[in-house]
Order: C-alpha cells, then sequence, then structure tokens
C-alpha cells in the first residue's frame, strides 16, 4: 500500500515541525518513508516559465468557494459536489461509482448504504471522498524561454522580449499576469503590477470563435475548451462542465536567475487535481483535450506547452506534436520545433477518504486477522 500525506504549513518554519512531528509518529506506526518532496506557492503565484498559475478553476455549488473566485477573478464555474465528491450528484444527476465495503464489515453502521442497484448489501466507503491524482511534471524553463527567443527572431535576426513574451502568451492562452488574450490580444494590461486582479470571465464562441485572439489550440483552450466544441455554444459548455477538474499547483525548485541559461538543478511543478471519475475527467483532459492531435480541426498538434512530442528536432520540423497554428487574417502562421518543455517525472492515482472512512481504515488493524497488512509504504509530500 502506498500513502501521499500533503502536509501543508504557513512558512518553512513550521513544515519542518510538522515534518518531524509526522515522521514520529509514522515510524513508530511502523510505517517507512520512501520519497520527501518539497514545494510551495511562489508569493506572485506564478509557475516556473513566468505565467499567473491556476487562474481557471471551478467551485462546488453552494459553498463560500465560489464568492472567493469570483471575488478573484471577476467569474465563477460552480459545478455540482458529484463533480469532486463521492456520493453526491454530478452533472449528470447522479453520483459517480464510489468504493464500498460489505455490510458484514461495517458493523458500526460508520456508513449509509451504497448507492444504486449496484450497492445492495454494501456500505459507502467514498462518501465524503475523493480522488486525487498526483503528478511531478519538470519544467525546462531555458528551453522554453530559448525556443521563444528563436521562433521570434526577426529577419535580421534579432528578437525583442515584447515579441517573446507574446509568443509565449500565445502558447499558454495568458499574459504572464494572468490576463486572457481573449480579452486582451495586443498586450498585457497588467504587466508589472505585483497581484493582479485575474481575469477569467470570458467564453470563446462570441468573440473568438475562430482562434483570432487566443489560438485554437493555445493550452488553457486545450485544456477547458469552455463553450468553444459543440454545435452551439450552450451545448459547447455543456460538454466541457462534464470534463472539469479541481486543480492545484505547488512549484519545486529555485527560480531560474537568468531564464535562458539553464543552471542544471531540477524545477517544475507538483500537478494535483481532484475528481470523482478519474476517466470521464482528468483523464479525459489528458487524452481528448492535451494530448489529441486531432483537436477542434487542427492536425497534428497537440498543447504546445505541455503535450507530448512525437519528435525531438529542435528544428523547423513539422512533425505531428511540433507544430502550433497561431489563427490569424488573412494568413496564419505556423510555428515549429516545439519541444518537450514540460516531462512528467512520476505519478499516481490515490483514493482521498472522507474523515469517516480515514477513522474506519485505521481501526481496521485493530482486528485484523494474523498475516494481513503488515507492510505498508508511505509516500511523504509536504508541500509549504
Amino acid at each position: 500500500m502506498d500513502v501521499l500525506l500533503l502536509l501543508f504549513t504557513e512558512d518553512e518554519a513550521g513544515l519542518e515541525a510538522e515534518i518531524a512531528e509526522q515522521r514520529r509518529a509514522w515510524s513508530a506506526g511502523g510505517l517507512a518513508e520512501v520519497a520527501m518532496l518539497g514545494a510551495g506557492r511562489q508569493p506572485d503565484s506564478k509557475e516556473h516559465f513566468g505565467f499567473v498559475d491556476g487562474a481557471g478553476q471551478p467551485t462546488i455549488e453552494g459553498t463560500d468557494l465560489e464568492a472567493r473566485q469570483l471575488a478573484r477573478t471577476g467569474h465563477a464555474t460552480p459545478l455540482k459536489p458529484g463533480e469532486f465528491l463521492l456520493s453526491y450528484e454530478d452533472t449528470y444527476g447522479k453520483p459517480s461509482p464510489s468504493p464500498a465495503v460489505r455490510a458484514a464489515d461495517d458493523p458500526r453502521n460508520a456508513f449509509p448504504d451504497a448507492p444504486g442497484e449496484s450497492g445492495a448489501g454494501r456500505r459507502d466507503l467514498g462518501r465524503n471522498g475523493s480522488y486525487l491524482v498526483f503528478r511531478q511534471l519538470a519544467q525546462d524553463v531555458a528551453g522554453f524561454w530559448q525556443f521563444l527567443e528563436a521562433a521570434a527572431r526577426r529577419v535580421d535576426g534579432t528578437s525583442s522580449m515584447e515579441a517573446q513574451i507574446s509568443l509565449g502568451a500565445k502558447i499558454v492562452g495568458r499574459w504572464p499576469s494572468g490576463a486572457p488574450l481573449v480579452n486582451e490580444p495586443d498586450r498585457d494590461p497588467h504587466a508589472g503590477v505585483p497581484m493582479p486582479t485575474v481575469d477569467n470571465d470570458f467564453e470563446y464562441a462570441e468573440h473568438d470563435l475562430h482562434g483570432f485572439r487566443c489560438p485554437v489550440g493555445a493550452h488553457i483552450r486545450r485544456a477547458n475548451p469552455r463553450d468553444a466544441l459543440g454545435p452551439d455554444p450552450a451545448t459547447a459548455l455543456a460538454s466541457a462542465r462534464r470534463h472539469r477538474i479541481m486543480r492545484r499547483g505547488r512549484s519545486y525548485g529555485d527560480r531560474l536567475k537568468d531564464v535562458r541559461q539553464d543552471d542544471g538543478a531540477e524545477r517544475g511543478l507538483h500537478f494535483i487535481c481532484l475528481n470523482s471519475d478519474l476517466e470521464r475527467q482528468f483523464e479525459f483532459v489528458q487524452q481528448t483535450w492535451i494530448n489529441n492531435p486531432v483537436f477542434a480541426g487542427l492536425l497534428d498538434e497537440t498543447d504546445p506547452l505541455v503535450g507530448r512530442r512525437t519528435a525531438q528536432s529542435g528544428g523547423d520540423d513539422d512533425t505531428p506534436g511540433n507544430t502550433m497554428t497561431i489563427q490569424a487574417e488573412p494568413i496564419r502562421t505556423r510555428v515549429y520545433g516545439l519541444r518537450d518543455f514540460v516531462t512528467v517525472k512520476g505519478g499516481a492515482y490515490f483514493f482521498l477518504p472522507g474523515l469517516r472512512a480515514l477513522r474506519y481504515l485505521a481501526s481496521l488493524g485493530d482486528a485484523a486477522p494474523a498475516g494481513r497488512g503488515s507492510t505498508i509504504a508511505s509516500q511523504a509530500q509536504p508541500t509549504g
């Protein structure tokens, strides 16, 4: 059994104290530490490439998260609790499949009956729980900015910082400040502002259906197409809402002092997301939107920021995955030679139990038959 322990504190001193306390506890309980991975949220909320991270997040309907997101971004997408919490109604009007135990294994009636016909005689272990996806994503920061410098080069061989940032924004779909290209296609309105309010109030169908502001294949447009993929905006938006995830990112490693000079140190992002249906939500986003070479009329292209590449030429190669189209009138632009700017170092799926299930699981060792459950490995994951 692998266990992922997430530790959150306000500062480094508090984190070290918490790690020490938890180490004593799991060592006394017979657990073995496999890995310790530190990370944190940057004060300006930007990831290592230099762009604000986590701007477009859904919220749970009927919670204070909705009001907080509205205040932060001017827009909130409330979804049914069942999109993120097991045993509650989801967008389809029913709960997602949830882990269950036999009624005989719940003599204290800790859980209600499992929902649905398949739950007959079983108790709902998953209630108030979720599924957590963890991924360690290494970022090639110098490679990203070196690519922007080369791709934005003029005929005379020069490359301005403004052109490089503009191309980076086309790849991401937002300016470094988080301002969306759909609303601000020509410039970053918050350039130099330390902590601007991040605008998330936009759709694509009415103002940018063809990608003349925000390219059709940009990262944020692939990760959440909103109302752009479907026979009409309302249908498209309803479809996209069935595949949302609640995502959090925490950076690890020091920031690169000169973004074009690799210092040999590893840095990146710990990707964490919650969803009630791994296949319908996380895996769908990855396979059907992020890494799909046929997306919204595009051919042989994947997500320009985090997508998989089929070749690593680093040159003018239009091999599938190495190209990005920037739509424009009268003539589009093709950007060639995309590389793997983000590499998946590892990851796993975890069942995140509710408090009642956690207490239930902890109590099983008290009455476990001899020879069962003798070895447990623990993965500790501190994030500050």
